[in-house]
């Protein structure tokens, strides 16, 4: 019981010594915010108030001049804040929380462009409520608003200061790092400046007046900026000042509004009268909003830069940036372009962050060391995190690398933490991403450091960068490094696939490259930055295979890099056009800016709508029917065609026999086949049966059968089914058609010709699938005389409609497969592609599944680790056999959670995809069968795996399939 006495003494005499302490440091600030300054003014006089309006009124107008217009870096005139500003947003600043360490991890090597999205979308999860600075100040009236270096923090106050002139309120600007060096207080400087710059020379009884009726703002900008003095306690000291003189003003003058800017990375709190809100970075309208005013003199400038920041994702991201985006507008501005070289304008990037913006406003910092050692340092970082496939690291590890950095340069490894926080809080260039946890101000400041220490390590880090060139992660940290390097020819040759440089490249110049041309295509981007290049055969050879693979196949990527990097090679390529299918040509032609080969006729011009009179419409087929084969064509022909057949306007038949023997010579114009001829059909010149005799002559006319099922009636479709001269390619349009909707007229029909050993048993199994699961399905299933593929196919179709009797005969297929390639009763008829086309396969093992038998579950999984063991996916070929598609598909909608396990576990088993991921790998596979419930689980499991870009497409489908990133999977980052 003393014990417990004793305790409660102690905590009782801690109370009061809290309570004590509370009460002094209360009584501290009080004196210090209340006895300083000036006694409050009188009432003034009439006389008084008159003379105090005069002066404040001119004073007004110059203020009003003043903040209307800024400097900006080496721009050569000042610029009119009323025009040019846009405005900023804010909200409430977000306190950075804890990241797990699976997060960080799950970061690690994801494409740059995903990056930039998932930040994006974060921070609009974290935008509660939105609010311009104008907003903010009247609503909260005392503000300290935080953004990074750039982010407008100063433009903001001068407007806010622009707009209170123009209301007839005294704005108070301060600029702290002039007053580190003035004599007295922040309200004596003011005074002084005001003295010397408008002759205002009893300035503060004016000031003190305004401030204390509400009639003037206080904007105080840059609290980081006064960290200066010849140590880091004189910073601190001066720091400490400047906020009690900002905490006794707020108290001096209740009435008045004050806005206080500072750096994110320099705010030390300590003002909690204040509401302390954030800056946000620009989105895509405030960005196009600010191009359209630095140019709304001159639209085409205006247009080109903006379609420029459009091409370039990272330049965009680096343009939310308002003093980057100014930046940005300066350089083309007097270049006309952004440079053809992006490292140019990176590394003029860089030289504003770490030297000019704060010498263009004479700021003195407190420096441990130069500014190129910081480079050195920020090089020797981003380095070693691009190599570790991380844009986000951990502080401790961070701290570790700068104090095995700070020996080199003859520096105390434990100065590390002091030097991050110097150069978070003074440069910015890097930031706390979220707590404990850093990154670059943006990810393309850090592909940039790691090209430049790249081209400085030359041919091991271009052998070592080779090895990942198709992770998207290396892709611009590659683009950057072909334009730093005095002679490229090394790194071409090894994004090629070659070992040295050798003119007698036979072949493709890309050697071993994928189906997608991969390693070309990243070469030729390697060219936009023009580069220089000592094997000038190497520039040449990759332009023209380019070219060659725009001309070979639709590739929209492929054609607008020869436009880039092809321009002296277009007139060679023209001539090659008209050889081109007209929606290629056209594209082709649009992006080169060439002319369509085919032109349209002038006459089109005057085209504005159908016509009614059936002298018109055939007047306009007769003149369009010559140029069916331009696209411009193709709508004006169908929609006179379709009018010629509504309106029975015989006198259109020689010209629509006319177009459609055109349809039927040039690929371009058989857009008009079809419907020239169901407009002949209407008009009598061709019969149904003449259609359906041109269809078993073998034509594979997908456009014909489109028509019969539009114009026929259903007991014709299945004489087609039946007519061994059929193409099998149509045969499954009939049955899909028939399927569900067949008269009960031909049912009898249908099921008679189950047991006709005259008709092939691929046409019988078809049949099976048009009965709906009645009497003659059991029928044929109890017949053990039927073909036994009839049979299954019976059983199928049984189960399909919920019946079980031929679940057994099913499952006695399931551990064979459903072997053989299906052969004719009789010679002649087609059933090479019938297995295929049909998907006989694919049928059983989705009708049995769908019964949801647990035998029939586990005998389909069963048969695809079978499979998978016997052909398992291999790292340069990451597919399962074709029937593991089968079976995945089937197992989709019964049994998700066991197949999606067996994929992923398929996957982990690969220690790293080379090969290409086609339509049906173990990665696009998951994609099709995994459960929102698996997601999280999932995605933790496959992003553990060394993936291609295609398979972090893949993995982005997966998300996308169930509405949400799972929030276990995606990162949280605050940048």
């Amino acid at each position: 019981m003393g014990t417990e006495i004793i305790v409660a003494l102690i905590g009782l005499a801690g109370g009061l010594l809290t309570a004590g302490l509370g009460f002094y440091q209360w009584r501290k600030s009080h004196q210090a915010a209340t006895a300083p300054g000036p006694p409050p003014p009188g009432k003034l006089s009439r006389s008084e108030e008159k003379a105090l309006g005069r002066r404040r009124s001119g004073l007004l107008d110059r203020l009003t001049d003043d903040m209307r217009h800024i400097n900006l870096l080496n721009h050569p005139k000042p610029l009119n804040i009323e025009s040019l500003y846009v405005q900023l947003r804010v909200h409430d600043q977000q306190p950075l929380r804890f990241m797990h360490h699976e997060e960080l991890q799950e970061l690690r090597g994801r494409a740059p462009g995903d990056l930039v999205r998932l930040t994006r979308a974060r921070k609009k999860d974290q935008q509660a409520e939105i609010l311009t600075p104008e907003e903010a100040f009247t609503r909260f009236r005392r503000m300290v608003v935080l953004g990074d270096p750039g982010a407008g923090k100063t433009t903001m106050l001068r407007y806010l200061g622009f707009k209170a002139a123009t209301d007839e309120i005294l704005p108070v600007f301060v600029e702290l790092r002039r007053l580190v060096r003035a004599e007295g207080g922040l309200l004596d400087y003011v005074s002084t400046r005001w003295a010397e710059r408008y002759g205002e020379l009893q300035a503060a009884d004016l000031i003190d007046h305004a401030l204390t009726t509400g009639s003037a703002v206080l904007l105080i900008d840059g609290l980081d900026e006064v960290l200066g003095g010849e140590s880091a306690d004189e910073a601190d000291a001066t720091y400490q000042r400047v906020i009690q003189e900002i905490d006794r003003l707020a108290a001096r003058y209740p009435g008045a509004r004050i806005a206080v800017t500072c750096r994110r990375a320099g705010w030390r709190g300590q003002l909690p009268a204040f509401r302390t809100l954030e800056v946000l970075d620009f989105d895509d309208s405030q960005i196009e909003e600010f191009v359209g005013n630095w140019f709304q003199d001159d639209h085409d400038k205006r247009d080109k830069l903006t379609a420029a920041l459009r091409r370039s994702s990272r330049i965009q991201t680096l343009s939310a940036n308002p003093l980057l985006l100014s930046l940005i507008a300066i350089v083309f501005e007097s270049d006309l372009e952004l440079p053809e070289r992006r490292s140019k304008l990176y590394a003029r990037t860089i030289e504003v962050l770490l030297t000019e913006w704060d010498s263009k406003r004479d700021i003195k910092r407190f420096p441990r060391f130069t500014a190129d050692r910081k480079r050195d340092l920020l090089e020797e970082i981003a380095w070693h995190y691009q190599r570790a496939g991380l844009a986000y690291f951990a502080k401790d590890e961070l701290l570790g690398v700068i104090a095995g950095f700070l020996p080199t340069v003859d520096l105390d490894p434990a100065d590390a933490p002091a030097i991050l926080g110097e150069i978070c809080e003074h440069y910015g260039m890097l930031k706390e991403q979220a707590q404990e946890v850093y990154g670059f101000l943006h990810l393309t400041i850090q592909e940039y450091f790691a090209a430049e220490v790249a081209a400085r390590i030359g041919a091991p880090a271009i052998a070592e960068i080779a090895k990942v060139r198709h992770d998207p992660w290396w892709e611009e940290v590659i683009l950057l490094l072909a334009g730093r390097l005095h002679d490229a020819t090394p790194l071409l040759l090894a994004v090629l696939g070659h070992d040295q440089d050798t003119a007698a490249i036979e072949g493709p110049v890309a050697r071993d490259d994928d189906m997608f041309h991969n390693d070309l295509l990243l070469a030729g981007r390697c060219l936009v930055s023009t580069p220089r290049i000592k094997a000038a055969w190497l520039r040449g050879r990759i332009v023209e295979e380019i070219g060659e693979l725009m001309l070979a196949a639709p590739d929209e990527s492929a054609t607008e890099l020869f436009k880039e990097i092809g321009a002296t090679r277009i007139s060679q390529i023209e001539p090659r056009l008209k050889d081109l299918d007209p929606s290629h040509r056209k594209a082709v032609a649009k992006t080169l800016g060439l002319a369509d080969l085919s032109t349209p006729p002038d006459f089109l011009k005057d085209w504005t709508e159908v016509p009614h009179e059936p002298a018109l419409i055939v007047e306009w087929l007769e003149r369009l029917t010559p140029h069916a084969t331009h696209p411009d064509s193709e709508k004006p022909l169908e929609l006179l065609v379709d009018k010629a057949r509504e309106l029975e306007v015989h006198a259109a038949v020689p010209v629509l026999w006319k177009l459609h023997d055109l349809g039927r010579e040039d690929s371009r114009a058989d857009h008009a086949l079809n419907d020239c001829r169901h407009a002949l059909l209407e008009l009598g010149e061709i019969t149904e049966d003449e259609l359906w005799e041109a269809l078993s002559l073998g034509w594979r006319d997908f456009g014909l059968v489109s028509l019969l099922l539009r114009v026929s009636d259903q007991d014709r479709w299945l004489c087609a089914l039946l007519d061994p001269r059929t193409d099998p390619w149509h045969l499954r349009r009939f049955t899909t058609n028939l399927r569900g909707d067949l008269p009960k007229a031909l049912v009898g029909s249908v099921a008679g010709h189950l047991r006709d050993e005259s008709i092939a048993w691929p046409t019988r199994w078809l049949l099976t699938e048009l009965l709906d699961g009645g009497p003659e399905l059991l029928d044929v299933l109890a017949d053990e005389r039927a073909h036994p593929m009839v049979r299954v196919g019976a059983a199928a179709t049984l189960a399909d409609h919920g019946h079980h009797e031929g679940v057994p005969l099913l499952l006695a297929m399931v551990p064979r497969g459903i072997d053989g390639t299906p052969r004719s009763a009789y010679p002649g008829h087609r059933v090479a592609v019938l297995q295929h086309e049909t998907a006989l396969r694919e049928r059983v093992y989705t009708c049995l599944a769908k019964t949801g038998d647990p035998a029939a579950i586990q005998a389909l999984v069963s048969r695809f680790d079978q499979l998978a063991a016997e052909s398992p996916p291999t790292p340069d070929d990451p597919r399962v056999p074709d029937e593991c598609n089968d079976l995945v598909d089937a197992l989709t909608e019964t049994a998700p959670e066991l197949i999606s396990r067996r994929l992923v576990t398929l996957i982990e088993g690969l220690p790293r995809i080379t090969g290409e991921l086609y339509y049906r790998s173990v990665v696009s596979n998951l994609a099709i069968a995994l459960p929102a419930s698996l997601t999280a689980e999932m995605l933790r499991r496959v992003r553990a795996v060394n993936l291609p870009r295609w398979a972090i497409d893949d993995t982005r489908v997966l998300t996308t399939r169930i509405g949400e990133v799972g929030e276990d999977w995606r990162p949280c980052t605050s940048s």
